[in-house]
């Protein structure tokens, strides 16, 4: 019937029964329950985004978190930015680690700090061009408009690594949502798909994704 009470779903809720309009859970705060009244607040020190169903949702910031270390499994891939090599300062990379240590947060169940983010390799990509006269011969120069920037990942397990490879959250449409909040430039091409190097030494590629050395 129009204007009967319904109850709140998940993540929702309203301080008093009625017909009036359910309320989304505040960022971080929960609701794991329906017609729920109130909601459930994060720990401290853990956030959660705006309508959130459960705890998992709650996970400490990526500035918070303690580093994995250098000796377990990583994540690594390549990806062209469109900056200079000079251009890509100390600042700029710190804003673009912390944006992907973000997505790795919120690609599966581990949690990785910012500083689990490394910076392995930055080069001027090359672009084959017309050198001298015709029939002049095309060779590969170095250009400063673009550069590619290899990336390192620490994860604390083989199981974690393969879910966030696999569940491909590091593709670039997802990557770029965070860099764009972060203030960095776009990702213009994904270079070398994401691999996970194992503990064991078993390279694991992501399910989609391509290679690209030169463009």
């Amino acid at each position: 019937l129009e204007g009967a009470c319904k109850a709140c779903p998940l993540g929702s809720f309203k301080t008093a029964s009625g017909d009036s309009p359910c309320n989304l859970c505040q960022k971080n705060s929960f609701t794991p329950a329906v017609a729920s009244t109130t909601c459930m607040n994060c720990k401290d020190g853990h956030m959660s985004p705006e309508g959130s169903i459960d705890e998992s949702a709650c996970r400490q910031p990526p500035s918070q978190l303690t580093p994995l270390g250098p000796d377990g499994p990583k994540i690594e891939f390549q990806v062209t930015l469109s900056y200079s090599v000079a251009g890509f300062t100390a600042l700029v990379q710190a804003k673009f680690k912390e944006a992907i240590a973000s997505v790795a947060n919120a690609g599966c169940t581990c949690v990785v700090a910012k500083e689990d983010v490394s910076i392995t390799h930055i080069s001027e990509v090359s672009r084959r061009v017309l050198v001298g006269r015709p029939p002049a011969s095309r060779r590969l120069l170095a250009t400063s408009e673009s550069i590619n920037v290899d990336v390192s990942i620490a994860v604390p397990n083989d199981e974690e690594g393969n879910l966030l490879v696999q569940n491909n959250y590091l593709t670039k449409d997802v990557m770029n949502e965070e860099l764009a909040q972060n203030g960095v430039s776009l990702i213009t091409h994904v270079t070398i798909s994401p691999m996970l190097k194992t503990t064991a030494g078993v390279p694991t590629l992501a399910t989609s994704g391509h290679r690209l050395s030169i463009i």
